[in-house]
């Protein structure tokens, strides 16, 4: 059996080749942003509007008494001087807390001090080494401390979104006894972050406001006010606020739904100078500058996968399982890489050893399932020709000659099995599917509501303007998914919808011609075809069987389990 799969984007690329029966178990699927966000400074004065310090405070009001932050650069810069200074206290006490950096000893004074074990991250770009920053020697104190942090070169100090709400930032300048200068002042934070280069699509996101201090007098007088702003389309983005509230000791969520590859600022207005601000962004601010379409061009593999298992009675390859090449692809894929779940009947199953294991070859006494056998046909049966719609069907059919199945919408309680057989001269006829095949959308109390379409064929076209077929495919011969455009003129500008499958799969010839998800934008690595064995399926078959009186169990295998 050959299998070819059309959307495969990368320097490097897979071809598929199975030789035998193929049934699918499970779903298949298949420039640089310059702007001024994040420095070598902490907290970026250009991102906070202000002199703004990190915060370390321990008070019945609020509890940050540890944080971390990332430092960047886009090469290994080896050992670096970081510098802390600016430290200031509110209200002045007489005795001050002090800060320890990365275990070392406290200080509450202008210091420097060593960072090392940068290492790479693959999903940013950059080598990265994290400052771990906890309050020390603060007994007997008022328990707040604020400081800067800067480094050297091209480095840039990030922020940390997997710190929750141990992150808080302050103004110099204060409003109280003992400092006067910020009174009445005001600062707008716009704070830079992007989606992180391994999401897909659409994703739900959240931003988050520890103890606002809205309403709060002598804290935040009026109000600050929030919002989201997509800098790749440039418009305001929509959010929901869920949480406690904006007030003192409240938090406060703004929900939304981020795209691939954007860049986005989480703006807070009118933030007072006393207000020591907890923010939390949903995604570390480095993916800001992250340029993630070209770390996903960069020696990396994507091809078909299995959700779970891989199970072919020919020789498997180039098709990955345990969901191997979903979201970026592999880097650096090897065979043993992306075959942790494909099933493998030989003597030597270690892919590392020469020479390498055959994957496949799983039972290979076995054929496809004779499914024409329990829809049998008579010659007193319905017969279709030409163009039919199935939405006017009910029961068994045969036909006369190949079929075209213009689309329709199967309601409650529709059966239909579409059975090309002919017992005389053992042949199947060709079926082609000119447009979409659906199930009903209404609520079903029963078994016996559920809805399904069998096709039995030699070989099942689907025409490039197919977006979703809820049936079952059975093909002696050949699947096609994108039939009426002919392979050596297919491109990313056409067969380049998503074909959805919802139903069993069973062919000894699969061509997955779709190129959806091949063109370099924000739908960049989304499924071409993606095949669904859902449960209606499997209830119907019960069904099915249970009118003749009993249920055979015509064979079991145990798939390896999935973590």
């Amino acid at each position: 059996m050959n299998m070819t799969y059309a959307r495969l984007k990368s320097q490097k690329y897979l071809i598929s080749i199975l030789a035998g029966t193929l049934i699918l178990l499970a779903t298949i699927v298949g420039g640089t942003h310059n702007a001024h966000a994040l420095s070598g400074l902490g907290p970026d004065p250009t991102d906070y509007g202000n002199a703004a310090r990190y915060t370390l405070e321990d008070t019945s009001q609020l509890s940050v008494t540890s944080s971390t932050i990332p430092i960047y650069y886009a090469t290994d810069p080896g050992t670096i001087t970081v510098t802390a200074n600016s430290f200031s206290f509110e209200n002045n006490p007489s005795s001050h807390p002090k800060v320890s950096f990365n275990g070392r000893a406290g200080v509450n004074s202008s210091t420097t001090f060593p960072l090392s074990g940068f290492t790479f991250d693959a999903n940013t770009g950059y080598w990265v080494a994290l400052i771990d920053t906890k309050m020390v020697n603060s007994a007997g104190t008022y328990k707040v401390i604020s400081y800067k942090l800067s480094v050297p070169g091209s480095g840039l100090v990030g922020s940390y979104a997997a710190n929750g709400s141990n992150s808080a930032v302050s103004n110099q300048n204060r409003c109280d006894a003992n400092d006067r200068s910020g009174c009445g002042a005001y600062y707008n934070f716009s704070l830079p972050f992007g989606t992180p280069c391994q999401a897909q699509g659409s994703l739900s996101m959240t931003a988050t406001i520890y103890d606002g201090d809205n309403g709060n007098v002598g804290v935040q007088p009026t109000n600050f006010t929030v919002s989201i702003f997509d800098e790749t389309t440039g418009q305001t983005v929509a959010y929901t606020q869920g949480g406690t509230g904006t007030g003192d000791g409240q938090t406060a969520s703004y929900n939304f739904t981020a795209q691939q590859y954007h860049k986005y600022r989480f703006k807070v207005n009118n933030v007072y100078s006393n207000n020591v601000m907890q923010i939390n962004l949903p995604a570390d601010g480095i993916y800001y500058l992250s340029d993630c379409r070209t770390l996903e061009k960069t020696d990396r593999i994507y091809g078909s996968w299995g959700e779970y298992g891989v199970m072919a009675t020919g020789v498997i390859s180039g098709i990955g399982s345990g969901s191997a090449f979903a979201g970026r692809g592999l880097s650096h894929a090897t065979t043993c890489s992306y075959t942790f779940l494909t099933i493998a009947n030989a003597t030597n199953s270690n892919c590392k050893t020469t020479p390498k294991a055959n994957y496949g070859l799983y039972n290979a006494a076995r054929t496809i399932p004779d499914v024409a056998d329990s829809f049998p046909v008579t010659s007193a049966g319905s017969t279709l020709s030409g163009t039919v719609d199935v939405s006017g069907l009910n029961g068994t059919y045969k036909t006369a000659g190949p079929l075209v199945i213009s689309g329709g919408t199967l309601q409650k309680g529709q059966s239909v099995i579409i059975n090309t057989y002919n017992p005389v001269s053992k042949t199947y006829q060709d079926v082609t599917i000119a447009g979409d095949i659906k199930y009903t959308t209404d609520t079903l109390t029963s078994s016996g509501q559920i809805p399904q379409l069998v096709i039995l064929a030699k070989n099942i076209s689907i025409k490039s303007n197919v977006v979703q077929v809820d049936a079952w495919l059975s093909a002696e011969g050949t699947l096609n998914t994108c039939s009426d455009i002919n392979r050596t003129s297919i491109t990313i500008n056409n067969c380049n919808q998503l074909l959805t499958i919802n139903g069993p799969v069973m062919a000894n010839q699969v061509q997955l011609w779709r190129t959806a998800g091949s063109s370099n934008n924000d739908s960049s690595g989304d499924p071409a075809e993606v095949f669904n064995l859902r449960p209606d399926a499997y209830l119907w078959g019960i069904s099915q069987s249970a009118q003749s009186g009993r249920l055979d169990t015509v064979y079991e295998h145990e798939l390896p389990p999935r973590y």
